[in-house]
């Protein structure tokens, strides 16, 4: 798509590459340090709230990753440019954080989380950037 992704946080993932990404987990030591490393972005694409209320308090355009525990509108009323990608069709959507009852089997087969595909997280992304288009999108840098 032409993006330079920037990685922050704090646990470091084989699955984190690209072409030119930029790889700053662990290397944001303060909340400060995390806040405007966040702010370079054009977009935001986080499961984590926090980077997503950074986002909308700062007039980034975010895709928010829902799983289990809450429904969206709990958390992102207050921001205007986003898209949000969660569970459909679940019975036991939202389940308010208590997880599924199998703990041993906890993050690795709950439903919730396997049916938000990265094919899917990129879809919700295009979606996000048509309605969204960023400053540089629109000049064609």
């Amino acid at each position: 798509m032409g993006f330079v992704p920037i990685f922050i946080g704090t646990k470091e993932s084989l699955f984190l590459k690209g072409q030119k990404a930029v790889n700053l987990v662990g290397k944001t030591a303060t909340i400060p340090e995390y806040i405007e490393a966040l702010k370079l972005g054009e977009y935001v694409i986080s499961a984590d709230t926090s980077a997503c209320h950074i986002a909308g308090f700062s007039g980034i355009p975010f895709l928010a990753i829902f799983t289990g525990g809450v429904l969206a509108e709990a958390r992102l009323t207050y921001y205007q440019k986003y898209e949000v990608i969660e569970p459909e069709g679940l019975v036991c959507h939202p389940c308010w954080d208590v997880g599924c009852k199998d703990n041993a089997v906890r993050w690795k087969n709950e439903p919730c989380r396997l049916m938000l595909t990265p094919e899917k997280v990129i879809q919700k992304f295009e979606t996000l950037i048509k309605k969204y288009p960023s400053d540089s999108n629109v000049k064609g840098y």
